[in-house]
């Protein structure tokens, strides 16, 4: 688990043979999230972030807290297709939702109500 007390530098994700990338967030604390395709948010605990490179994508991760610790488990995926439309979406589930069973949060689309990911997985 990755733990950030200051907003980290901007980060440039672009495609090359090999390192395009899907990237599933899950943490405690606030990520905020911003992006040069317009996308910004602040996620929180609960929530799931996906975002996917596709083309490329320069964005930035920061902790939303000044003062707040953040604790982040990130976890990488290489697309099945390359060059996708890059794109940023979270979703928060529920504490009855994630209460004492398996939840999906993520999959190729298949699973209702997880956030789609451009590979044949279901995390």
């Amino acid at each position: 688990m990755e733990r950030y007390r200051k907003k980290p530098v901007e980060i440039e994700a672009v495609q090359f043979d090999g390192t395009n990338h899907d990237a599933i967030s899950t943490f405690t604390g606030g990520l905020e999230h911003r992006d040069n395709q317009g996308s910004h948010g602040v996620v929180h605990p609960g929530e799931v972030q996906v975002m996917s490179a596709g083309r490329g994508i320069v964005h930035s991760e920061a902790n939303a807290s000044e003062t707040e610790p953040m604790r982040l488990l990130q976890l990488w995926i290489i697309p099945k297709h390359k060059g996708n439309t890059p794109r940023w979406e979270q979703k928060q589930f529920t504490a009855d939702e994630r209460s004492g069973k398996l939840l999906p949060v993520v999959s190729n689309g298949s699973v209702p109500g997880t956030l789609a990911i451009d590979q044949d997985a279901t995390i």
